[in-house]
This record gives structure tokens, C-alpha cells and sequence, in this order.
């Protein structure tokens, strides 16, 4: 809850702390794009997914966004090729070929991934030491909260982040201290 309390009084101009942006958007590159595609595909498709590697991916420069398509597959039960746009600054879905009443972020599962894909640019592979990573689903707001954790003798801060369940968006990254 205390994420959450940081981003709301962000949002009102009363708090020092302030939203981590990188200077080329939080999917700055065809990597992080890839990782919250499969993300998404994973909670809509299943683990077939993986059988449309190697992914297609495309920047959109008058969109400012990624084109990311797998490939078809004829054991998918969607017989359509996958496809979904990701917006470089925020991350927000803007297509993918198939949308859920659950929203493009529908469980944990694939928050957390989200999570990790924004985070290993901005912190690198170190984030994996604030493993496990804590969910909480705010139903009211409709936004997922993902932490990290360090272990019970040592003290710092840890990262965070907000994302909207139903299009992805990224609300707020921070990394405490």
C-alpha cells in the first residue's frame, strides 16, 4: 500500500519522490517489447505460445511504438498470426489482435512479468535479487502493484511499479531507498 500512496501523492504534487522515466520510454528497446508480448500471449494463449518464436519486430516511428508478431503456428487455437503494438512511453497495449473482458494484465502471473521486463533495462539483471517479487491487484482502481523484497538483515529500498490491467499502461516506477 505504500506504493500506491507514494503514486497517489505524486499525482497531487506532494511528494519528493518522483515517477522514474527513462528518456526513451519505459520500452525503450525490441527486447523489453518481445517480454511483455509473450507476457500478454502467455495469459491469452497458454505455454503454445512459445511455439511462435521467433518473433517479428517492427518500430513505428510516426506511432512511436513496437509492432511485435509471432509467427503462425497450426497447434494455436487462434488460427489468426499474433500480433500486438506496445507504445514506447508507457507501454500501453494499443493492439493485439485479441482482447479479454480481464484486460491485457488479467493475473500475477503476467504483471510481475511486465514488471520484470520494464525493470532489466532500467536496473539490469540485479532486480532478480529482489526476488520474490510481491503482487497486489487494487480492484478499485483496476491497477497492479508490483514489488520487490530483500532479505530480513538487510536494509534499503526496493522497486516498484504500477501498471493498468486493462491496457498495460506503465503508472509509476520507482526504485526506494
Amino acid at each position: 500500500m505504500y506504493v500506491l500512496l507514494n503514486f497517489l501523492q505524486s499525482l497531487n504534487g506532494n511528494f519528493n519522490r518522483r515517477n522514474y522515466i527513462p528518456e526513451e520510454g519505459y520500452v525503450a528497446d525490441k527486447e523489453t517489447a518481445i517480454r511483455i508480448a509473450e507476457a500478454i500471449w502467455l495469459s491469452i494463449y497458454g505455454k503454445k505460445i512459445k511455439q511462435s518464436k521467433p518473433f517479428e519486430v517492427t518500430y513505428i516511428q510516426t506511432l512511436d511504438c513496437w509492432k511485435v508478431k509471432g509467427t503462425s503456428s497450426k497447434d494455436l487455437s487462434v488460427k489468426s498470426v499474433k500480433e500486438i503494438v506496445i507504445k514506447k512511453r508507457h507501454g500501453e497495449i494499443s493492439q493485439a489482435g485479441h482482447f479479454s473482458i480481464r484486460g491485457f494484465v488479467p493475473d500475477k502471473e503476467t504483471a510481475k512479468k511486465i514488471a520484470v521486463a520494464i525493470w532489466i533495462p532500467i536496473y539490469g539483471k540485479r532486480i532478480y535479487r529482489e526476488e520474490p517479487f510481491i503482487v497486489k491487484y487494487i480492484p478499485i482502481l483496476r491497477y497492479w502493484i508490483v514489488t520487490g523484497t530483500l532479505p530480513g538483515n538487510i536494509f534499503g529500498g526496493v522497486a516498484e511499479i504500477i501498471i493498468k490491467k486493462s491496457n498495460g499502461k506503465i503508472l509509476y516506477v520507482m526504485h526506494g531507498c
